[in-house]
């Protein structure tokens, strides 16, 4: 297979020791986010946002990954289709076509309802940023109406006038031939998700390297009597940090992927997202997910430690 950064779901299994139903958890629990393929013309770089109108700055034409949220992430896999006005450029180097919003809509108002005003840029980004779904132009009269019955409305009903409001409308109205900027939606479907697999080698610990190991095992002699706590030690020597699922995951995948540098006794029967089974005395024993976590964090805390071999 070619080598490549990112991914469809579907594939993870071809280039990993994971599953989709792995990845596809974690996204479900709020605890991964995925990127979307795009290829969009018009989009803008946006230097923030005041008060719900957003600071523009070139334009440009983008065919290469944008980075979810882990929420937006959850709604896509189960088939809805997103929506977007802001998101993050993943990829600043595939930006290309950059150009003044001047010179894309030289009649346009650079300021109204949606825009706060347009910042041109010194440089090109080289590093992921923020932008603003593509731009169209918008007639200038709807953002008068609008503005006339949110001040009408604030004064109350008896300040009404309905011939005055009408009148205003219809003024509004006539200037409907002038424009002013705003952002379109973005939407992005399923088909468009994809996965980095830098983040989730990183995330779901794929990939122990056996001499980092042996390496961290050298100045010690201690260790676990029961292989699980010890399996999960292991995990926290190179990635004290880890949360339980991800120290799960990292056995799970020293399991399936046959390396066995986690489980050196290679005692592990089966596994899968929800339950541990290795080999014991009995001879078999096992364990939930749920408890599981408990040992982690203890282990991780120090309320459960290792004995002197």
């Amino acid at each position: 297979m070619q080598k490549r950064r990112f991914y469809r779901i579907d594939e993870i299994s071809d280039v990993t020791a994971l599953t989709k139903g792995d990845l596809l958890y974690a996204v479900e629990q709020g605890e991964f986010g995925l990127l979307a393929k795009i290829s969009v013309k018009g989009i803008a770089y946006s230097h923030n946002n005041i008060k719900g109108r957003f600071v523009l700055g070139d334009m440009f034409d983008y065919d290469g990954h944008i980075a979810l949220s882990k929420s937006q992430s959850q709604s896509a896999i189960l088939g809805k289709v997103i929506e977007l006005t802001t998101f993050d450029v993943f990829q600043p180097e595939l930006a290309t076509n950059w150009r003044s919003v001047s010179t894309a809509f030289p009649k346009a108002n650079k300021s109204g309802l949606y825009v706060h005003d347009v910042k041109p840029l010194g440089s090109k980004p080289n590093k992921p940023f923020r932008a603003v779904a593509p731009l169209v132009e918008m007639p200038s009269g709807l953002e008068k109406v609008k503005n006339y019955v949110d001040e009408q409305s604030e004064k109350g009903i008896e300040d009404k006038s309905t011939f005055g409001f009408f009148e205003f409308v219809g003024k509004a109205l006539s200037k409907m031939d002038e424009k002013q900027l705003a952002p379109a939606k973005l939407k992005i479907d399923k088909e468009s998700l994809r996965f980095d697999l830098e983040v989730v080698k990183k995330f779901f610990h794929v990939e122990v390297d056996r001499k980092d190991i042996k390496g961290l095992l050298s100045g010690t002699d201690e260790s676990f009597d029961h292989p699980i706590y010890e399996m999960i030690r292991l995990v926290y020597l190179t990635d004290p940090d880890a949360k339980p699922r991800k120290v799960w995951n990292a056995i799970k995948a020293d399991f399936i992927s046959g390396s066995r540098v986690l489980d050196r006794e290679g005692l592990i029967l089966n596994m899968d997202n929800v339950c541990v089974e290795w080999i014991t005395p009995h001879p078999r024993d096992n364990m939930k997910y749920t408890s599981f976590t408990t040992h982690a964090r203890n282990i991780r805390s120090g309320n459960l430690t290792p004995t002197k071999a």
